[in-house]
């Protein structure tokens, strides 16, 4: 039973950290263009 309990926290907290890097991910790329778009501005 803890095993099991272990191994699904580990995925979950595995998912986690993959929905966040993805966030950052998009942030980043908004950033970018913001400051390309301000760039061009400029």
């Amino acid at each position: 039973m803890f095993d099991i309990r272990y191994s699904l926290f580990q995925s979950f907290f595995s998912l986690i950290r993959l929905a966040i890097f993805l966030a950052r991910g998009r942030t980043r790329v908004k950033l970018l263009r913001n400051g390309i778009d301000i760039y061009y501005f400029i």
